[in-house]
C-alpha cells in the first residue's frame, strides 16, 4: 500500500494528519493479517519521512498505542547499508552504483565486489519533488525540466558521484523503477513475468520517459505497466533518473525487485 506519508511535508516539516490516518489504517489491515496468519514476530521501519518529521516522537507513539506495531527508524547509513544488502545478495553485479528512488528521498550507494564505498541520501524523491514542481498551468514537459535542473544541482553535493570507475554499472530500485519496466515490457511484448535483472537501454529509456514527461496525469493513467497511484509522481522519478544518468555518463540500468525489505530479511539470516 503506498501511503505517501511525506506528502506536502516539505512546507512545514510535520507530518499530515490525513497521511497518519491513512498509515494507521494501512498497519491495522497488516495487523489483523499478521494475526490471522500467526506471525510471531515484526519488523516495522521508518525511513526519511519519518527521520526529518518535527512530529516523529508523537507519531511513533500513535502507531505503537493504535497498531501495537514498534516501528524502528533508520538512519540513512542503515538504509543505505539494508538496500545494498538486499540488491548485492541477489544480483550478480561486481561493481555497481544504486539509484533508489523513494517517495521523500533518493538514495545513492555505490559498492565494489561487496565493498560499501560511499552512499548518499538526497532529501528529495518523486513525491517531495512532484510537490515542489507542479501547479496549476506548469506544462508537464516544463515540470520534467525543472526537475531534471533542480535534481542535477543536488548531484553536485556529492564529490565521489564525479570518480566512478568506468565500468561500473546502475541498478534502479524502487517503484518508479518497476514502473518503467513494465512500460518497456510492454512496448517489446516480453514474454516473461520478470522484473528482477531486466535491463533497460539508454534508448529505451529516452524514449519512455520522451512520451511520458508530455503527457498530463490524465493520459498517463491510461498507460499500461503505470499504476493509477504512480502515474502523478512518475514523471519526476524518470527526471531524476534522466539527470542522474546525464551526470554520472551511465548510459543504461538494471532493475533490482530486491532492495530494502529483502535486505532486511538477509540481516536476520
Amino acid at each position: 500500500e503506498s501511503v505517501r506519508l511525506g506528502q506536502d511535508m516539505e512546507r512545514d516539516g510535520f507530518l499530515k494528519p490525513q497521511r497518519v490516518a491513512e498509515t494507521i489504517k494501512t498497519l491495522k489491515m497488516f495487523k489483523k493479517l499478521c494475526d490471522a496468519s500467526e506471525v510471531s514476530r515484526i519488523i516495522a521501519v521508518a525511513t526519511a519521512a519519518v527521520r526529518r518529521a518535527k512530529n516523529q516522537r508523537s507519531f511513533l507513539d500513535e502507531i505503537q498505542a493504535t497498531c501495537g506495531i514498534r516501528i524502528s527508524v533508520l538512519s540513512s547509513e542503515e538504509e543505505a547499508l539494508l538496500v545494498y544488502r538486499g540488491v548485492i545478495n541477489t544480483m550478480d553485479v561486481p561493481k555497481g552504483v544504486i539509484l533508489e528512488i523513494g517517495g521523500g528521498s533518493t538514495k545513492i550507494v555505490y559498492y565494489n565486489r561487496r565493498n560499501l564505498l560511499s552512499y548518499e541520501t538526497l532529501p528529495f524523491g518523486a513525491v517531495t519533488l512532484t510537490d515542489l514542481f507542479s501547479g496549476e498551468g506548469v506544462k508537464p514537459e516544463e515540470e520534467a525540466a525543472k526537475i531534471e535542473e533542480f535534481f542535477t544541482e543536488q548531484l553536485k553535493t556529492v564529490p565521489w558521484l564525479k570518480q566512478l570507475d568506468p565500468d561500473v554499472q546502475m541498478i534502479g530500485v524502487g517503484g518508479s523503477f518497476r514502473s518503467i519496466c513494465k512500460i518497456s515490457k510492454m512496448i517489446k511484448k516480453y514474454p516473461l513475468d520478470t522484473v528482477h535483472n531486466y535491463t533497460i537501454s539508454e534508448e529505451d529509456f529516452a524514449f519512455i520517459y520522451n512520451t511520458v514527461k508530455v503527457l498530463d496525469i490524465d493520459k498517463r493513467k491510461k498507460i499500461k505497466g503505470i499504476s493509477p497511484t504512480r502515474a502523478d509522481i512518475l514523471p519526476a522519478a524518470l527526471a531524476i533518473i534522466k539527470a542522474f544518468m546525464n551526470y554520472t555518463g551511465l548510459g543504461g540500468f538494471s532493475i533490482s525487485s530486491a532492495g530494502l525489505r529483502e535486505g532486511i530479511m538477509f540481516n536476520q539470516a
